[in-house]
């Protein structure tokens, strides 16, 4: 791998209008079942966030609309020196991981700043996971040479830490176009306040009996239709009534 497959890029700046920062992905055809970013931006001068969804509490970024990903959690909080980011994505199939071979805006921070300056991004490697189908490794904490080999990677332990330099540059730019996803079981501010390090490897739960295998349910289902058919052959002879048979007559010679 050439680069952290996480990287920060200014889409868009101009002094005093809105202007964009994208989170980009690029796996280097390395299949992913998910990923959580955390990260933390200073700025100097001090930036202004633009909200993407005045619907939902605190402010979020604007996602990507993908059709292999499921987008979880979105929300950037305040923190004592700027903003901190938590971005995390599964894919909408368990058994179709995701990858990608080329750089993918998954999402798209708006902000305003007053004047050319500084965005400092540093990415929380205790917390930014993006663990690999085949194996679960962590894709961001890849360094040991054979494993690196294995990957076909060429490179590790990428900075965590990067400055965007903020001047004059590129056509405004819209919104990625994707929505978050709420399960059932979760609404809007639940959603957007936990990390989904546990959900970024999601199980297969295609089966209502959870995690028997195909074996297992069928003979399940088979001993309970034994049971059930010799409990009602024995109600129906409870309810049959015995009927008596004729005394016995003796033949009689003429």
């Amino acid at each position: 791998m050439n680069s952290s497959p996480i990287s920060y890029q200014v889409s868009y700046f101009k002094a005093g209008e809105p202007s964009s920062v994208d989170i980009v992905l690029n796996t280097q055809n390395q299949e992913i079942h998910g990923f959580q970013i955390v990260a933390d931006i200073e700025a100097s001068p001090a930036i202004s966030l633009i909200d993407q969804d005045n619907q939902t509490e605190g402010f979020q970024l604007s996602v990507a609309n993908n059709p292999y990903l499921n987008f979880l959690t979105n929300n950037v909080s305040v923190t004592e020196k700027g903003y901190k980011i938590v971005l995390a994505a599964i894919t909408k199939n368990p058994k179709q991981p995701f990858s990608s071979h080329q750089n993918l805006p998954i999402g798209r921070l708006f902000f305003t700043q007053t004047s050319d300056g500084a965005i400092i991004i540093n990415t929380n490697a205790d917390q930014t996971k993006i663990p690999l189908a085949l194996g679960g490794e962590d894709l961001m904490a890849i360094t040991d040479s054979a494993l690196l080999e294995e990957h076909s990677t060429t490179e590790a332990d990428v900075p965590q830490t990067i400055s965007l330099e903020t001047k004059e540059f590129g056509t405004k730019l819209e919104t990625l176009g994707g929505e978050i996803y709420l399960p059932p079981t979760l609404t809007p501010n639940t959603n957007q306040q936990q990390l989904a390090t546990d959900l970024v490897s999601p199980k297969e739960t295609d089966s209502p009996f959870g995690s028997l295998n195909l074996l297992s349910v069928v003979f399940c289902v088979t001993l309970i239709l034994l049971i059930s058919l010799i409990i009602l052959k024995l109600k129906k002879r409870k309810k049959t009534p015995q009927i008596p048979l004729p005394p016995e007559t003796e033949t009689m010679g003429v």
